[in-house]
């Protein structure tokens, strides 16, 4: 009796970082979505200060997004990873269509935490996270944001890295590696 209560205790709270994200839907053990609305970037992220946070930012329009997304080896192999260390692995979805959105996650088995990117998060990836296009004769410069994208956040929210590799690579695992030993 005295370690069924143990199992139901650590069942218990193993759910605790999923309990401060209010609104969300649990479709999947592993797969949670956010609520999208009112939200900002900033605040998005608050919601797992003190965690590494390994971002992914794609679309389902994006045919380079949608390779890397369907190597599921890599993903699945990265996401017991980001469990094993306490990571969060958070998609952020610059799509229009919800429906689209949540099937790709299904049919891809993406775990993680996953948002529908809305205008104010859409805002800030575009003038924080955009890079300076160069320019040709009199044309200004113009600053494009590309996807895929991945960012690499550490445990007090600082970015790390704005231009990190896809899930998976070795020098992903060495950057996040580095930052949990700090």
């Amino acid at each position: 009796m005295l370690s069924l209560k143990l199992y139901t205790k650590i069942a218990l709270l193993s759910l605790l970082p999923l309990t401060s994200l209010k609104g969300q839907e649990i479709l999947h053990q592993d797969i949670v979505y956010l609520p999208e609305s009112g939200i900002d970037f900033s605040s998005l992220i608050s919601k797992f200060k003190g965690r590494v946070i390994y971002l992914d930012i794609w679309a389902t329009w994006c045919m380079p997004c949608r390779k890397e997304l369907t190597l599921k080896q890599d993903i699945k192999a990265f996401a017991d990873f980001a469990r094993k260390n306490n990571v969060v692995v958070l998609y952020i979805c610059c799509d229009k269509n919800g429906n689209m959105w949540k099937n790709f996650i299904e049919t891809n088995e993406m775990y993680g935490y996953h948002i529908l990117a809305n205008q104010q998060i859409n805002n800030t990836l575009h003038t924080t996270f955009s890079v300076q296009r160069g320019s040709h004769g009199k044309r200004k410069l113009q600053r494009a944001f590309f996807l895929p994208r991945h960012i690499i956040i550490d445990q007090s929210g600082t970015v790390r890295d704005s231009s990190a590799q896809r899930q998976g690579t070795a020098l992903v695992y060495r950057q996040i590696e580095e930052i949990l030993k700090n």
